[in-house]
This record gives C-alpha cells, sequence and structure tokens, in this order.
C-alpha cells in the first residue's frame, strides 16, 4: 500500500468514530431507582461457570464493569 491510500483509510476509520451512531430501541439505557426489580441476566465466571443475577436474590450485588480498549 502506499503511504497515501494508508493516509486515506487512517482518516475514513477517524471520520467513521467521530460520526454519531443511531440506537435502536433495545440499546438504551435503562434507568433504575433504588428498590425496583432489573433484568435477569446470565454470566460465565472466571472458572467457566454460569452465574445468573437471580442466583444472588434477596443479597447485596455490586457490579463492576469495565472495558479495556
Amino acid at each position: 500500500m502506499s503511504k497515501r491510500s494508508v493516509t486515506i483509510a487512517g482518516l475514513l476509520v477517524l471520520v467513521s468514530l467521530a460520526l454519531p451512531t443511531r440506537q435502536s430501541p433495545a440499546q438504551t439505557t435503562a434507568t433504575y431507582k433504588i428498590g425496583s426489580k432489573v433484568a435477569d441476566f446470565a454470566f460465565k465466571n472466571d472458572l467457566g461457570k454460569t452465574v445468573k443475577l437471580s442466583d444472588y436474590r434477596g443479597k447485596t450485588v455490586v457490579l463492576v464493569m469495565f472495558a479495556n480498549w
């Protein structure tokens, strides 16, 4: 690839990242109040065991989510 092609490709990537994206209604952020019920979900822990939020009903749960970009 020529230097010009790489530059143009890089600019296209930057422009596409800068454009706002439309979210479908299913992707909007839900707002919950203290005491309200949340949707049940499941995930696999570090040991590969499937864990559901409902498994911890009645207990305090702290969720820590992060992304390492």
